[in-house]
């Protein structure tokens, strides 16, 4: 078989097909509950940080990621008189420019054979590769989703407004324990008014992301019925009142730990963010007669840019009159995490220790 030297123009094409090739419930694409992943990237997550990897990148050598945001504007100059008029200058707010290695990584490997391809497949090269690319690109996604879920559990921050309901501190890594469920199996209505309340206590708005599995998937599955009454509360139009999103993922029990599957993480919008780096950015590198690209590929499902390595071996080397291709898509990656300093000093002491993941233990009276 022939080496299709004009394969770095086919890559380009191949993103196409991998986003309409996808059989419901085909054994070979059955994939886990996203929901982190689903929220991060989500349009009730809008973005709220500037992130650019450095301009010097090139081919692989390595830049971190600058991260640019404006800090809340504090309370020292409120004039309370007239008095208080004055053209003397104040302190500049300046952005808080933070620069940032990626600590995180995730990656897949494939290899095509060209006995597959000569022996009776009914796939040409690429429509193989298109394949393989598209099945290596959700293993990426589900190992992305693990690891983002992983971060922000393990980066919970302190709930100020629960410490005020409840008398009792909930501090960082803290779960408050709230019963969703009744005993009976019903829903509890005010519960949802814990979770709304906290959230605007703790000076925040927008949609509460609900990330979990256990039983608080009783509860996403009842409210997603729609219309639901429950002991005559429809709880479809609690729900939408209170504004929440709820997302189910299946790395649950595997993030908290099986005594913890419970627990669930409430995120607010904005403040936790995606950042990556490329080593292949704004490159198209290529060499013959032993094929080897180097590009980067857009995922189809959510933003994200995989760095993509393809090398072709003719086989002669080894004495072998057939080669074989090997592709490696891999990320590096990371969560960002509003830091505290950026509510400004009007906020520091009500809001000590927040970073707008707070975490709740859902249980069952």
């Amino acid at each position: 078989m022939a080496v299709n030297l004009n394969l770095s123009e086919a890559i380009q094409s191949i993103q196409t097909d991998m986003a309409n090739n996808v059989g419901i419930n085909d054994p070979s694409n059955y994939q886990k509950m996203l929901g982190f992943n689903d929220f991060i990237f989500g349009a009730s997550n809008p973005r709220t940080i500037k992130t650019e990897m450095g301009k010097s990148a090139n081919n692989g050598k390595y830049r971190p990621v600058e991260i640019r945001y404006l800090p809340k504007k504090g309370n020292d100059d409120e004039l309370d008189t007239v008095a208080d008029y004055t053209c003397a200058r104040t302190t500049t707010r300046r952005e808080i420019v933070e620069t940032l290695n990626p600590t995180l990584f995730a990656g897949d490997k494939f290899t095509i054979d060209e006995a597959i391809i000569r022996e009776g497949t009914l796939m040409d090269v690429q429509s193989r590769m298109s394949l393989e690319m598209r099945d290596s690109m959700r293993n990426i996604r589900e190992t992305i989703d693990k690891k983002l879920f992983t971060a922000a559990s393990t980066n919970v921050g302190a709930n100020p407004a629960a410490s005020i309901r409840t008398a009792t501190s909930v501090g960082k890594n803290a779960y408050n324990t709230i019963a969703m469920i009744n005993s009976d199996g019903s829903l509890n209505a005010d519960v949802f008014d814990v979770i709304k309340n906290d959230q605007e206590d703790n000076y925040q708005y927008g949609e509460v992301a609900i990330i979990g599995l256990s039983n608080s998937r009783r509860v996403f599955n009842r409210l997603a019925v729609g219309n639901i009454q429950d002991k005559g509360i429809d709880f479809a139009d609690v729900n939408a009142q209170f504004g929440m999103s709820l997302y189910k993922d299946s790395w649950t029990p595997t993030v908290h730990g099986t005594a913890n599957k419970n627990r669930v993480l409430a995120m607010y919008a904005g403040l936790s963010q995606f950042y990556q780096y490329n080593y292949y950015a704004n490159s198209l590198a290529h060499s013959t007669p032993d094929l080897s690209i180097k590009t980067t590929i857009q995922d189809p499902i959510y933003p994200i840019t995989y760095d993509f390595h393809l090398k072709y071996d003719d086989g002669c080397s080894t004495n072998n009159p057939q080669g074989f291709f090997v592709g490696q898509l891999f990320v590096n990656f990371d969560l960002w995490q509003v830091p505290e300093g950026a509510f400004g000093e009007g906020y520091t002491n009500n809001l000590t220790d927040f970073n707008g993941i707070v975490g709740y233990n859902i249980t069952q009276s």
